[in-house]
């Protein structure tokens, strides 16, 4: 029988719970609640031990929006708080600063309802196995689920009365949870480039060719797909020997690779040229929203994570690479100018993430109506701008409101308005700051001003290849900035730490703060050419080894060993919304093993992906940059050696020829002859008294060259 909560024994509204002591700004967003909130730790877990009750854990993060309807619509209620208080130990989770936690329990309920989500919503027993879950759920019963105050009943109803069904269910769906991590890696089987061709051609049939991205709605930013698809359209173009047999499948014959091939960018350049015109893009400031809840792009989940927009940076300056493209770089740039503008933090870092709301309302703070943009611009102004970006009296979104996006191509606006495209660019730049001027004196988005070494270390990789790509000094110094706050910040009695806010570091570092801080690292090497942070990686890599590898399987787990708050340690091969850790891993290892001659890091990259190699075949969509260090560590390598000071300007001109094209594969050292610890320049000279640029293939050189259009042409 269920028991009703008689609803008289309601809690009184407090002032604050234990949130308030935390740091997480998605915690402290919970610390107002009713509910008796615990953070994740021994004083939650110690009490549901003495008083036999299940946990309630609750995970999100701050800019979730239906994270913050699930808190209005139940977490604020008294009698849920005070139901929630009587029978069971109520704990909140932040997914971004406890991501082994999340780990854990969103497998655990996908295994129960077929999918997860965020606000993620478990029951577990007082020895943290899960025996029931869920994502949001409603007040009352709505589109088919439980409404959230019946749920809590049935639960402790059967907690109560069923005591050995629920923890039967327990330790099932704990034995899941073990043998699915021991399934993850193990197999010992070496991924070919005609696997390779395998995944691309799987990514490729997916594609929307209409409007770019992959798959149906909702489209999240395909980073990784487009990182394989250029890749082998990179492998194909000029055409190169057909590519080795092996595996179960036979390679494609290399007319069709090549056909194909072209086809790859093709696909890249539609996605990013959507993307970059569409809602998910903020046509005022810059910066890529999370995902667009539609195929066409327009109408974005409004929250900006500092990941994605890193990620989609990569994208666009190597496809700017690829192409020469203008437009891309363009877009890259402007992500960046958000990032420097609106998320870095005045000890160096970067912020998370902004929120989807603001005043409460989802995307209020980024909608227009005709009205607004004709009292700013006037009227001539107004029509022009209203028709390229699509503001109308009838609104493309809620109420009336338009979301900006490039509806109206500039070449046809040109012709429409008889203007000059260079003069239509620039009309509609100042256009655009004047509203974004006026934007920002409306409410902002909340801001989630925690800063992870993990997200940090992709925006490091992202300003690194932005001033590569530009010379744009800005750049450069924000990335190294944003290292030496983590150098300086993150490490804590020697070992790297999560998270960092308000004075404070959080939790200790995972798998992926490690391996993105060690790719971050190689890319800043590559772009400002100091040795030390080749040494800092170095140091990464034996911590890797010490705290995350699975000596026995191979691959590297999730969380360090030693943790005694997680029921199992997880390791995964496969990405998710942010690289794989263990890809990452191995395609930083292949460069190391280039710039350093290190060949036990070349052979651990190649453990990583053989471990991994079963469930890449299983499931090659779920597992592309892996497939992108399979590709790399099966063809030859690829290295210039420059001597010379990398602020001369002749070394800057050899620099620049290396920079404006793509050479995914390639690895470039500089400075002076037999730099210390720099085996790539040893034994390197000059050539008459100039810098010299070294060439080499599986650590060939060809003659040293001092001529730019000599390098180009043994790039090409």
């Amino acid at each position: 029988m269920v028991v009703k909560f008689n609803r008289k024994t309601c809690l009184s509204h407090i002032s604050t719970n234990r949130l308030a002591q935390t740091t997480s700004p998605y915690l402290l967003q919970h610390a107002h609640n009713p509910v008796d909130w615990f953070p994740w730790g021994d004083e939650a877990f110690a009490k549901a031990r003495a008083e036999n009750k299940p946990i309630f854990l609750s995970i999100g993060y701050s800019a979730c929006h239906w994270c913050h309807v699930m808190e209005r619509e139940s977490f604020e209620d008294p009698a849920i708080a005070a139901f929630l208080a009587e029978h069971f130990v109520s704990i909140k989770v932040d997914r971004e600063e406890r991501p082994d936690v999340d780990d854990i329990y969103m497998t655990a309920v996908q295994m129960i309802a077929g999918s997860g989500g965020w606000p993620l919503t478990v029951f577990l027993a007082p020895d943290l196995k899960p025996f029931y879950g869920g994502t949001y759920f409603p007040p009352e019963d709505r589109h088919g689920r439980p409404g959230f105050m019946r749920l809590l009943e049935m639960i402790d109803d059967a907690w109560r009365n069923r005591p050995a069904d629920v923890a039967k269910s327990a330790e099932h769906l704990t034995e899941a949870l073990q043998k699915n991590a021991a399934l993850e890696s193990g197999s010992d089987v070496a991924a070919t480039i005609a696997d390779v061709d395998h995944a691309a051609r799987l990514v490729a049939g997916g594609f929307d060719p209409f409007r770019g991205g992959f798959g149906e709605a909702p489209k999240f930013p395909p980073t990784a797909q487009m990182e394989l698809l250029l890749r082998v359209w990179r492998r194909n173009t000029p055409p190169s020997p057909p590519p080795q047999a092996g595996g179960e499948r036979e390679a494609l014959p290399q007319a069709e690779v090549d056909k194909r091939g072209n086809e790859y960018l093709e696909m890249v350049e539609r996605t990013l040229q959507r993307m970059s015109a569409g809602g998910i893009f903020d046509q005022l400031a810059g910066g890529f929203a999370r995902y667009s809840t539609d195929a066409d792009w327009l109408v974005p989940h409004f929250e900006k994570m500092l990941y994605d927009n890193a990620l989609l940076t990569v994208n666009l300056i190597e496809c700017y690479q690829a192409t020469g493209k203008p437009e891309y770089l363009t877009t890259a740039r402007h992500t960046l100018d958000w990032a420097l503008t609106e998320m870095r933090d005045e000890a160096g870092g970067f912020h998370s993430a902004l929120d989807a709301d603001s005043e409460g309302v989802e995307g209020k703070y980024y909608v227009w109506k005709p009205a607004q943009i004709a009292e700013i611009l006037g009227d001539d102004d107004a029509d022009l701008f209203c028709a390229v970006y699509d503001v109308g009296d009838h609104g493309n979104f809620e109420h009336g409101d338009s979301i900006l996006h490039v509806a109206m191509p500039f070449k046809e606006a040109a012709l429409r308005y008889k203007l000059d495209e260079a003069e239509l660019g620039l009309r509609l730049e100042v256009m655009r700051q004047k509203l974004l001027t006026e934007r920002n004196k409306r409410i902002r988005p909340a801001k989630d001003d925690k800063v992870l070494t993990d997200w940090n270390s992709l925006m490091i990789t992202a300003l690194a290849r932005g001033y590569r790509a530009t010379d744009d000094e800005r750049y450069l110094s924000a990335a190294q900035e944003a290292a030496s706050f983590i150098r300086g910040k993150m490490w804590r009695e020697g070992r790297l730490m999560h998270s960092f806010r308000d004075g404070k570091s959080g939790a200790e570092g995972l798998l992926d703060d490690h391996a993105y801080y060690l790719a971050a690292l190689i890319e800043l090497y590559q772009a400002d050419f100091d040795p030390g942070h080749l040494a800092e990686a170095e140091k990464v890599v034996l911590q890797l080894k010490k705290l995350f590898l699975d000596a026995g399987s191979g691959g590297f787990f999730l969380a360090p060993a030693g943790k005694t708050d997680l029921i199992t340690r997880t390791k995964h091969g496969h990405d998710g919304a942010t690289p794989s850790g263990n890809a990452l891993i191995a395609a930083s290892l292949v460069a190391l093993y280039q710039l350093l001659d290190r060949d036990d890091f070349r052979q651990l990259a190649s453990d990583i992906v053989a471990a991994f190699g079963l469930t890449m075949k299983r499931n090659p969509a779920a597992h592309l940059r892996l497939y992108v260090v399979a590709e790399s560590l099966a063809t030859p390598s690829s290295q210039v050696a420059i001597v010379g000071d990398n602020k001369d300007p002749l070394v800057r001109n050899l620099l620049s020829i290396i920079n404006s094209g793509y050479h995914p594969t390639l690895v470039v050292a500089c400075g002076q002859q037999d730099s210390p610890g720099l085996p790539l320049l040893r034994g390197r000279e000059m050539v008459g008294g100039k810098p010299a640029a070294y060439f080499c293939r599986n650590f060939v050189c060809e003659a040293p060259v001092a001529d730019p259009a000599a390098l180009r042409s043994l790039l090409n």
